[in-house]
């Protein structure tokens, strides 16, 4: 069991709902979260599960979370009416878990809703205005395979497949002003509502059973004293080093680059180009890369983690 501190005097009453967290996967091997996590870092939770210390004030998104969800119950408490003269069923279902067999294995996951009027599987995340930006530009792996875990959940129940996936964003940080002032990427409300891709059936089993046996994998290793699988620089959210290049008295760089050898010659064309000739003065920051899960305290086990005490005591050589 977790040890909790409270540094920051948090009232009683919500370390109580902290505590009092009902999530029970109900005896399944994974669920879609599991599926997704490290290997590595799963199994530090399960060697160190009585040593972990956190701090109450590291959980408060977390129980921001669980208050949506518990809101999102009241959607299929409304009786049916009539929009336009048309008859509407409100039926939408919410927390609904269930549960499906692969390769000898549990799998068990619960979607935030279900609609049956579209169809659409969602799942409801508390999070920040710039991950949704990321997320629309780059995309979030995890919550694609997340949500399609809980596609072939859904399929394996019920005979059909969901009409489509989305991830409903409610952005914590949202401001209006910000947005009436950013305009572009910010988004223009406070929840976004973002589309995810529904793979193949095919898709969805390989993806599976490959996270399957990776965990698998890490327990029996564990198991006979063999060492943990590395974490991946992915799972690590590992950032490279790279290589600034600036102007006197601009904060920000000008460009970046993957090597010095690139920044010397990034320096060298701009120098010879640069308005003002010899008086533009520009230089090169080393902007040293690191693993930004395991520094950030995103991990949880980090203390008990020998990778990421070998990638520490290399970086103090640097």
């Amino acid at each position: 069991m977790t040890i909790y501190t409270n540094k920051h005097h948090i009232p009683e009453e919500i370390i109580s709902a902290l505590e009092n967290d009902k999530y029970d996967s109900q005896g399944a091997d994974f669920t879609p979260t599991s599926l997704i996590q490290s290997p590595r870092i799963r199994m530090l939770n399960k060697i160190h599960a009585d040593e972990i210390v956190k701090d109450v004030s590291d959980e408060i998104f977390k129980l921001l979370g669980q208050a949506v969800h518990s809101v999102l119950e009241r959607a299929n408490e409304k009786e049916d009416d009539y929009i336009s003269g048309v008859l509407k069923k409100h039926d939408i279902v919410t927390e609904e878990r269930l549960f499906g067999s692969l390769g000898g294995y549990t799998i068990s996951g619960q979607a935030d809703v279900y609609n049956k009027n579209d169809g659409m599987i969602k799942d409801y995340k508390v999070t920040s205005v710039w991950t949704v930006v990321y997320a629309i530009k780059e995309g979030k792996p995890e919550w694609d395979e997340q949500l399609n875990t809980l596609a072939w959940l859904h399929e394996a129940n019920y005979g059909e497949k969901a009409k489509g996936l989305q991830i409903v964003a409610i952005l914590r940080d949202w401001n209006k002003r910000e947005s009436q002032r950013k305009g572009g990427d910010y988004p223009p409300s406070p929840v976004s509502v973002i589309p995810i891709e529904m793979w193949s059936r095919e898709k969805q089993l390989d993806y599976m059973r490959k996270r399957i046996k990776a965990h698998v994998k890490a327990e029996t290793d564990h198991f006979i004293g063999m060492p943990l699988p590395l974490c991946t620089a992915v799972e690590r959210w590992a950032k490279p080093t790279v290589y600034a290049l600036k102007k006197e008295n601009r904060k920000s760089a000008i460009k970046l680059y993957p090597t010095i050898a690139e920044a010397e010659k990034g320096k060298k064309t701009i120098e010879a180009v640069a308005k003002g000739g010899a008086k533009a003065k520009y230089s090169i920051e080393t902007r040293l890369g690191e693993n930004t899960r395991c520094v950030g305290n995103y991990c949880g086990v980090a203390e008990f983690c020998d990778q990421f005490k070998s990638m520490e005591k290399k970086n103090e050589r640097r």
